[in-house]
């Protein structure tokens, strides 16, 4: 910054002026979202109504006691086969005595997690379940 007259007679002298500083300087600052990849192809355990929305549940993935925390928008799920070939018809059987299966085939947001838990978002929706069935990035 240069400070002085407009009139050519007086020297105009340089002041340093102090660098202004943000309190949200985000050119150093790296990204520390995780995300929730998954791998397998799960058993689809059962299904549930919630909040006049549908949920699948895999026993396994779930936290104990099983509730509405574990379970699983059926929007992010893709019905497979046992070996995870999706299958043509996308609509859930209700397990008529037969296993049915899915896939998570997103990258989900990591909200919270514990040394053996993890919290996603899938579907708009937190859901928790065990951390062994994530890779997380």
């Amino acid at each position: 910054m240069v400070v002085g007259s407009l009139d050519n007679n007086t020297p105009a002298e340089k002041v340093a002026s102090k660098a202004t500083q943000s309190t949200t300087d985000t050119s150093t600052t790296t990204s520390t979202t995780k995300y929730a990849t998954f791998s397998g192809v799960y058993v689809a355990d059962y299904w549930t109504k919630y909040n006049n929305k549908m949920y699948g549940v895999n026993i396994d993935m779930s936290i104990k006691p099983i509730d509405y925390n574990n379970y699983i928008p059926i929007s992010a799920m893709t019905l497979t086969d046992k070996y995870g070939n999706k299958l043509s018809n996308q609509y859930i059987q209700g397990n008529n005595g037969r296993m049915e299966y899915f896939t998570l085939n997103g990258k989900y947001k990591v909200i919270s997690q514990t040394a053996t838990t993890i919290n996603v978002e899938i579907g708009g929706e937190p859901v928790s379940m065990m951390k062994a069935f994530a890779t997380i990035k």
